[in-house]
């Protein structure tokens, strides 16, 4: 104790004791105790500006370790030169997942962390594990959970959605993992929210555009440009069936049908083919609908003829017409039919059908045959 601190300490024991205040040791020592208080006042305000700091700066570091181990499937709380943690890296590594890792030794805060990781789970070593935000231990826990299948399911290299960050491997550790040395929380989460920001204004224009295209084209299921994305055999699946009907040619229909945005089969090609009289048969003949079936996957696309269907003789002549068979809104099954914000017409599967090119009488479904022309599924 130091000696304004014992002054104070005298004068205050006098005044317990009640010692009366005319005597002359209290009437001598009181003006000069008084005299120490702004120094002990300002010692006082030190102490809890410093005990502020320390609380502030341990929140800090606990929300920081919240956010870590909750933001990547495995969280390493390392440093650089541990073999231990560097074994346990290489262990996840072999299982196909990438740990994020934070280098202790690398940041000023090392120390607060390794104590905050300490009163949090008791382990006062690393690496500190974490797997799906939930604490393993060390290196012998990590290889025992291993073991016990915890990374099975979490998927090769499966790091953060913003494991490109710039801040990432800073620490120099040179080991091949994610680091977030170099990065704190808060620019971190500034970049995630600059990709949700980004991934929200996407999904407004598509919106925007869906909408636009519900307008433009009424009646009528509008898709995504995600159904046209590539695919093992273009945008489909699947290749175009062998057993085409009315003598379509399978390499155009492949052609077309998988590797084709914007093209068309030559203009009155389907009247080279055998659907006119075979298709009049059934609608005709037998009163029953001539059903056109997705090329690649068979499912049913348009229909016509049939109880309370399209007059086949009606859709013949406006095919030819036009070049091109051409379905309306009635002849449409919206199951496995969508229209683009473009007014490309493709299947649900894939598959380029032709485009909407409306006229006075509305949606008119200007489609290839050769898309259409699968024999129905067995």
């Amino acid at each position: 104790m130091d000696s304004a601190s014992k002054m104070e300490a005298i004068v205050r024991a006098l005044g317990a004791a009640r010692v009366p205040a005319e005597t002359g040791f209290v009437a001598r020592v009181l003006p000069a105790a008084l005299r120490f208080e702004p120094i002990e006042r300002a010692a006082k305000e030190a102490e809890e500006a410093a005990s502020e700091a320390a609380e502030a700066m341990a929140a800090r570091v606990a929300d920081e370790v919240g956010f870590y181990t909750s933001m990547a499937p495995v969280v390493l709380f390392s440093k650089s030169y541990c073999p231990y943690c560097r074994a346990a890296k290489e262990l996840c590594q072999a299982k196909g997942v990438t740990p994020v890792a934070v280098e202790l030794d690398r940041r000023a805060d090392g120390v607060g962390v390794l104590k905050h990781l300490h009163e949090l789970t008791g382990q006062r070593t690393v690496p500190n594990v974490w797997i799906r935000g939930k604490f393993i231990g060390g290196s012998t826990e990590l290889r025992a959970a291993v073991d016990a299948g915890a990374l099975a399911s979490i998927g090769t290299n499966q790091v953060l959605d913003f494991a490109k960050f710039a801040g990432l491997g800073k620490c120099g550790a040179a080991d091949g993992v994610p680091c977030l040395c170099g990065a704190g929380p808060t620019e971190l989460e500034e970049q995630l929210t600059a990709e949700r920001a980004q991934r929200q204004a996407a999904l407004a224009a598509v919106q925007k555009a869906k909408h636009a295209a519900e307008a433009k084209y009424p009646n009528c299921v509008i898709g995504d440009e995600s159904l046209m994305a590539p695919k093992a055999h273009g945008t489909s699946a699947t290749p175009v069936v062998a057993d085409l009907r009315w003598g379509v040619d399978r390499a155009t229909a492949e052609r077309i049908s998988n590797h084709n945005r914007h093209f068309a089969e030559r203009s009155g090609y389907f009247g080279s083919t055998a659907v006119v009289a075979e298709g009049g048969a059934v609608a005709i003949g037998r009163g029953q609908p001539v059903v056109f079936y997705d090329s690649n996957t068979r499912a049913p696309l348009f229909h016509v003829g049939g109880e309370g269907g399209r007059r086949w003789d009606a859709f013949v002549d406006e095919s030819a017409a036009h070049g091109w068979p051409s379905f309306r809104d009635g002849d449409v099954n919206w199951e496995h039919v969508r229209v683009l914000s473009n007014g490309e017409v493709v299947s649900t599967a894939g598959t380029h059908l032709g485009h909407n090119l409306p006229d006075k009488k509305g949606n008119r479904f200007c489609i290839n045959l050769v898309s259409v022309a699968a024999t129905p599924a067995a």
